[in-house]
């Protein structure tokens, strides 16, 4: 389009020396003159063309500019007013740990060391996982950890956390005959019909013990959302794949607490690096 600045001049002076030498009177001469008419028009709408195309695509990339401006604007926003209502709970909960110290707790307990654990699976299975064109969407948090922690720890890994989500209104559907008989340790369970209808988890009720994820979450996504709820001190007793295989839930991932997974063995690191594949 920068050229067109230089060519145009030279067009117009030719035109113009053109008109007196060419003979416009004649069939040639009105030929020639009608012919770098054209082509000046042409020019002239090339021109035009470019510069609407030049506008729509700058407006378009200053729309965009501003969208990650404010995006960002509200990225900083909300660390910042994180960070401001993070010191006092934190403060306060690091005087809760430092008390256990005094309890009695020492970092070789098992629990701990598990954390510890964990946290280098899931530092080990982050550097060879390939990001993921589609991530999944985390529906939900557990009660009992430090939430904006565990979100930043999720979302590090490429996961969607809903903001808008209630933590104490997500349900827990009671696991049905087929799921207990995969285990021989619920078998009685699954003979007395036990109810299988949803209950409400509330606060006082145990923490969540079971990961629901869709048909499209990839394995080593639930491994990284085990390990990163292990090393937050939450063990998954439980994991299989949502029955209702829809579209709006194909990469949806779901924790849930229900006492008919009480029982279980919870997955420790070694069992999740174990599991090849998980329920499908």
């Amino acid at each position: 389009m920068t050229a067109l600045l230089y060519i145009f001049p030279v067009l117009f002076l030719a035109l113009a020396i053109g008109a007196f030498f060419i003979d416009v009177d004649g069939p040639k001469g009105k030929f020639i003159f009608i012919g770098m008419a054209v082509v000046l028009l042409i020019m002239l709408g090339g021109n035009e063309f470019a510069v609407f195309t030049h506008i729509k695509e700058k407006n378009a990339l200053e729309q965009q500019t501003d969208q990650i401006n404010h995006w960002k604007t509200g990225q900083i926003a909300r660390m910042n007013t994180l960070i401001a209502s993070m010191s006092a709970k934190t403060e306060t909960q690091k005087q809760k740990l430092s008390h256990l110290t005094r309890l009695g707790w020492s970092a070789d307990n098992p629990i701990i060391q598990e954390a510890y654990l964990a946290d280098e699976a899931r530092q080990e299975l982050i550097e060879y996982m390939p990001n993921a064109n589609h991530p999944a969407v985390i529906e939900n948090l557990p009660h009992y950890v430090d939430k904006m922690l565990l979100t930043f720890a999720l979302e590090e890994m490429g996961f969607v956390v809903r903001a808008n989500q209630t933590q104490d209104d997500y349900l827990a559907q009671e696991e049905t005959a087929e799921d207990q008989s995969d285990d021989a340790e619920l078998a009685d369970e699954a003979a007395s019909g036990e109810t299988k209808e949803a209950e409400k988890v509330q606060r006082k009720q145990p923490e969540i013990n079971a990961i629901f994820y869709g048909h499209l979450v990839r394995n080593n996504d639930i491994k990284l959302v085990m390990y990163t709820l292990l090393r937050a001190g939450i063990p998954i007793k439980y994991a299989r794949i949502m029955r209702d295989k829809t579209n709006e839930n194909a990469r949806n991932i779901k924790f849930v607490y229900s006492k008919s997974y009480d029982k279980r063995s919870a997955y420790d690191v070694n069992k999740i690096k174990r599991t090849k594949l998980f329920k499908r």
